[in-house]
């Protein structure tokens, strides 16, 4: 059953063009779910969560409906087969992928106890009487439906999640702000930010961009470029940036951006002096540091809202945007996890009151076999 829930979590989080309903850009779900392991079975037209989601579901039809040992021998060696899979997955994100996603993980470690508890049920588990009690089977359906569709239901209602602080001080009053941590010389922010050009220019002024510094130290041009982006006046720091992502990344060097600046019309002289300020320098580095507080492992790392988008994502922006539009509904995910938990409690609580293969005892009067 939590596997089930889990794994419905994560196809929400798949499906959805901007993820971040459940799984924020940090903890490794992103980074997991951009990976070659999360798409292994899309020539099927299947990805893993859906994956699990079916098969789980299948595993507890199965458990439901099963009246013999042969039945549970067989859920025995599907779920074995399910356990070795999740440790080949777990080794995949911790020796492959280099990113654990909390999620997977529940998944992989429910598989793992199915494994061990369906082996030990294949040899233990009774026939079931002729006339067993049905009561406890049709509480554990009704959870399984409320687990498969819950995650759905709260993705289509979210409350606002909120954005770090580091983003939160950046918003700016009245407009959606799409806060960008950038590096001018990465091919993927520069698709980006032309991505945020066209959602400001369909705005119509209802969208702003604000950008934080974030250059790597594998792009030689990336720092030079982030120190001018800085030292260009707020009238003239938007021409700076087209002026920048455009550039040649082999350009971008202490003189190529200086003549950027000539070439903007900017004042050389103010300008070569911030270039050259360690407050200019200190400014970018703090910066950068504010993104790597955020947990996340890649850029472009774009923030509308509270809703992160990791990467190049413009049908992720779009529906950000739009949901910002929107009245948002309101539900909180910890109300989800709360009626994931009583609705399991209370599958539990059935199949302790009542056995469900065992028959149920004889009124009295009844004379016995």
């Amino acid at each position: 059953m939590i596997a089930v829930a889990a794994s419905s979590i994560l196809a929400v989080e798949y499906e959805a063009a901007a993820p971040g309903t459940f799984c924020g850009a940090d903890g490794g779900c992103a980074t997991v779910r951009a990976s070659e392991f999360a798409r292994y079975f899309s020539d099927v037209g299947l990805d893993l969560p859906r994956l699990g989601v079916f098969g789980f579901v299948g595993l507890l039809t199965a458990s439901l409906f099963a009246s013999s040992r042969l039945h549970h021998l067989v859920i025995g060696l599907a779920s074995a087969l399910a356990g070795v899979f999740a440790l080949v997955f777990i080794g995949a994100q911790l020796l492959v992928i280099d990113a654990i996603c909390p999620f997977c993980v529940v998944v992989d470690g429910a598989a793992i106890v199915c494994a061990v508890t369906g082996l030990v049920l294949a040899r233990r588990a009774p026939e079931r009487s002729a006339n067993a009690r049905n009561r406890p089977l049709i509480t554990w359906a009704t959870a399984a439906v409320v687990a498969s569709a819950a995650p759905f239901v709260w993705h289509a209602m979210p409350s606002a999640p909120k954005p770090p602080a580091v983003v939160s001080e950046r918003l700016i009053p009245g407009k959606i702000t799409a806060v960008m941590f950038t590096d001018f010389e990465c091919p993927f922010c520069r698709k980006m930010h032309g991505a945020l050009d066209a959602a400001v220019e369909a705005g119509a002024g209802t969208v702003a961009v604000v950008r934080i510094m974030a250059p790597l130290d594998s792009h030689p041009g990336a720092m030079p470029a982030a120190k001018a982006y800085v030292c260009a006046p707020e009238a003239g720091r938007e021409a700076m940036a087209h002026a920048l992502y455009d550039a040649a990344p082999e350009t971008l060097t202490d003189e190529g951006v200086l003549g950027l600046a000539t070439a903007q019309g900017l004042d050389v002289a103010a300008f070569r002096a911030c270039f050259e300020a360690p407050a200019t320098q200190e400014q970018v580095t703090r910066e950068k540091a504010s993104f790597k507080a955020t947990g996340a492992r890649g850029i472009p790392l774009t923030y509308v809202g509270g809703t992160p988008l990791l990467g190049y994502d413009p049908e992720g922006l779009e529906q950000a945007i739009r949901r910002q539009n929107d009245a948002p509904i309101g539900l909180p995910i910890g109300a989800m996890y709360g009626l994931l938990f009583v609705v399991f409690a209370v599958a539990a609580a059935s199949s302790r009151e009542e056995d469900p293969f065992v028959a149920p005892p004889a009124p009295r009067g009844t004379p016995s076999a």
